[in-house]
């Protein structure tokens, strides 16, 4: 719910109802604060495919559920940063 593109279409473009146009007057701030939280998103999923890392390195005794949900985790994660990157490419 924090991606510009769908908060603007949420509250301008909202079934063309002219109450729901939302007047963009600090567009510069709502992108900025945006931009912090999509670092704060990337800093988490960092962390995360550390911490699978991490996980799988140190549980090498069996192949179990936990190593396929931290490999998913990893790939989910991975996923996502490039998602994140594409979409900060396109915003812009």
């Amino acid at each position: 719910m924090l991606h510009y593109k769908l908060s603007k279409m949420f509250y301008s473009r909202f079934y063309c109802f002219d109450m729901f146009k939302g007047k963009w007057t600090k567009a510069k701030l709502l992108r900025t604060f945006q931009d912090k939280f999509t670092l704060i998103y990337l800093s988490v999923d960092i962390a995360l495919i550390l911490v699978g890392i991490i996980g799988l390195i140190v549980g090498q005794s069996a192949f179990n559920q936990l190593m396929i949900t931290m490999i998913e985790t990893i790939l989910l994660s991975i996923y996502l940063i490039v998602l994140n990157f594409i979409e900060r490419y396109y915003l812009k």
